[in-house]
């Protein structure tokens, strides 16, 4: 029996500290979610992402929450 795993994950932008950012026009909805990674120097943590315009991107973890749908098999 083959199994698959449905699990989606996506970003919820709920606030930008920047209004320079590129999810600044995008407070209340959600960006794709591809990983978590860190920033050097600073040493903190950001979810990479993909804008509209299908570039990869950051948001910062202040700004969104991690939002999972679906069921795992």
């Amino acid at each position: 029996m083959i199994t698959e795993n449905t699990m989606s994950k996506t970003i919820l932008i709920t606030r930008c500290t920047d209004p320079m950012k590129w999810y600044a026009g995008l407070i209340g909805q959600e960006v794709p979610y591809i990983r978590t990674v860190t920033s050097y120097p600073k040493g903190t943590f950001e979810y990479q992402s993909r804008e509209p315009a299908g570039y990869s991107n950051f948001v910062s973890m202040t700004d969104g929450e991690i939002i999972t749908r679906g069921t795992a098999l």
